[in-house]
């Protein structure tokens, strides 16, 4: 990896400037989830539902870049075994599991306004 020239790797600081921000992203994800959560049953005007549209596809965002980059980084060097080798099972997971309760979050919610 070292032996290619710059042009020809992916530049992923557009998703994260390191691994230490993709963390701190990854760390966050639960407090975006809660706040889409908290919409629940206030759907009840345009201002609500266009803050909670927000929310949710910010929150869509966010889940695509943390699996995304995560999944560049691994195909980065498949010979490297600490980059992410431990975690990619249990971001997968939790990120398959956030995507599910986003998607959830969004059919209960858009079934509360009854349209």
């Amino acid at each position: 990896r070292t032996e290619i020239e710059q042009q020809f790797k992916w530049d992923l600081s557009t998703l994260y400037k390191n691994d230490d921000e993709w963390e701190k992203d990854f760390a966050d994800l639960d407090s975006k989830i809660e706040k889409a959560a908290s919409f629940a049953g206030k759907l009840n005007n345009a201002e609500a539902i266009a803050a909670y549209f927000e929310a949710s596809t910010a929150l869509s965002r966010n889940v695509s870049n943390l699996f995304t980059y995560t999944s560049l980084r691994k195909s980065e060097d498949t010979r490297a075994e600490q980059v992410l080798k431990g975690i990619v099972v249990l971001l997968v997971s939790t990120l398959l599991s956030a995507t599910f309760k986003l998607h959830t979050l969004h059919w209960l919610l858009v079934n509360t306004l009854q349209i």
